[in-house]
């Protein structure tokens, strides 16, 4: 009777994602009414798990965004530290799981295909959860983790929540949803998912901020505080000693008897990309200085590498769309340095220790806990380098709300050049240094 009712309603989501989660009997969907009535504390939640001696854990971080996924790294390496014995899975978008996978400190990865939400139905919560839950019981039905970690926060805490209560976990840990400074207000729906609610954080760099979670849960001590910024990825490293190097510089073109820059002009939006012809300049000069340069950037923005190559003259090496996300952490490994945009390869290079060149669209005095502050987001390791406005052009307040490239433009090519002249230590950059339009903010060890 309830297939009948729900199939002219749903039409074509009826079949692909309600269909499965109806058996004949219809305890599925009552056995789920159930459990959601627990997560909102209208029926208590079951404490029949029983207490084994075995710690497993389960992350659950549900971004696609491959820098968000970069910075969770030094949050599972101080796990693993902590718990050398216990089990460590991790459930993430299906574009992240390959690199995880790659990492020796991760015992399972969970891969989630859950695609992207049409804009009409993304506020009907039901069409989320039941998403989530067809994955859990075709794909994570056999994980049985002791605690559950949810370190996403803001608009990314809502689906990990209800995958992590989903598990049975009898610890399900994450930051309580007042936790941003966009929400004022706590969300019950979003905390009651929680055993565990963790608060604080506003302005700290995303890598602290999910140690921070970690140290209030006491899962790890306090006394790698402030490490997580500054390291370098072990796990990252592994993944790049492992590549075969040369095999892989011989299909892509890459001498790899010469030193070379990684030039990545791409970006997830197009108001993050500094103009090509700003980063043609920046390589006429790396040219002159006698160092090859490498323009790597993924499949969706090829063409914007070839335009960037054919810009400089042709003379780089192009490396549009070539590379897995494993073999461009092997590629970046070998640079002497890195520049880019806000996005994922900046955040593998200065996980890997390599000098790294960042640009960012928010100002100096931006909110610290907004989407774009470098503040919050910017690549962790000890020779990092990230140059933003220094004022926000108009209409624009502190962060750039254009659609297409605004307040970036700001930053000089000259800008860049001069950082990248200035005499380094084994510890980092000597000074910081500000431009005309734009300010470099060094971040050293």
């Amino acid at each position: 009777m309830l297939k009948r009712l729900l199939k002219p309603v749903l039409g074509p989501t009826y079949r692909n994602i309600y269909l499965p989660l109806l058996d004949r009997s219809g305890m599925l969907t009552f056995r789920w009414s159930v459990n959601l009535a627990r997560a909102l504390r209208i029926l208590p939640q079951s404490t029949s798990i029983a207490q084994e001696a075995e710690e497993r854990f389960l992350i659950v971080n549900l971004t696609p965004h491959l820098g968000d996924s970069i910075m969770m790294m030094p949050m599972i390496e101080s796990l693993r530290k902590a718990h050398p014995q216990s089990r460590i899975e991790c459930a993430v978008e299906a574009s992240i799981a390959p690199l995880l996978r790659e990492m020796p400190i991760v015992d399972c990865v969970y891969a989630l295909r859950l695609g992207n939400i049409p804009p009409i139905t993304r506020a009907l919560v039901t069409h989320r959860i039941l998403r989530i839950a067809q994955y859990y019981r075709q794909q994570m039905r056999c994980s049985a983790p002791t605690t559950c970690v949810m370190p996403r926060w803001g608009d990314d805490l809502f689906r990990s929540n209800i995958l992590g209560y989903l598990t049975g976990a009898r610890r399900r840990i994450g930051f309580a949803s007042d936790v941003s400074a966009a929400q004022q207000h706590p969300l019950p729906y979003r905390d009651a998912l929680l055993t565990e609610l963790i608060h604080g954080g506003r302005g700290v760099h995303e890598p602290e901020k999910f140690c921070l979670l970690l140290r209030e849960a006491g899962l790890i001590p306090n006394a790698n505080s402030g490490e997580a910024s500054t390291q370098v990825i072990a796990s990252l490293q592994h993944i790049a000693d492992k590549t075969d190097w040369p095999n892989l510089a011989e299909r892509v073109g890459v001498d790899r008897n010469l030193p070379f820059a990684v030039v990545a002009p791409g970006a997830s939006m197009p108001k993050r990309q500094w103009p090509i012809e700003y980063w043609a300049e920046v390589m006429a000069d790396l040219r002159a200085k006698d160092m090859k340069v490498v323009v790597l950037t993924g499949a969706p923005d090829a063409n914007l590498a070839k335009q960037l190559h054919e810009l400089s003259g042709g003379w780089a090496t192009l490396v549009a769309g070539k590379t897995s996300v494993v073999e461009s952490v092997a590629l970046i490994s070998h640079a002497k340095m890195f520049f880019g945009n806000d996005s994922g390869p900046g955040h593998i290079a200065g996980a890997l220790g390599v000098p790294t060149f960042i640009l960012f669209i928010a100002e100096e005095n931006c909110d610290p806990d907004g989407p774009s502050a470098p503040e919050r987001i910017h690549p962790i390791g000890p020779h990092v380098v990230f140059c933003r406005p220094a004022k926000c052009l108009p209409p624009c307040v502190s962060c750039c709300e254009a659609e297409e490239a605004h307040c970036i433009k700001t930053i000089l090519p000259s800008d860049v050049i001069e950082s990248t002249s200035r005499k380094r230590t084994s510890d980092g950059f000597v000074t910081t240094m500000t431009g005309r339009t734009g300010r470099e903010i060094e971040h050293t060890a």
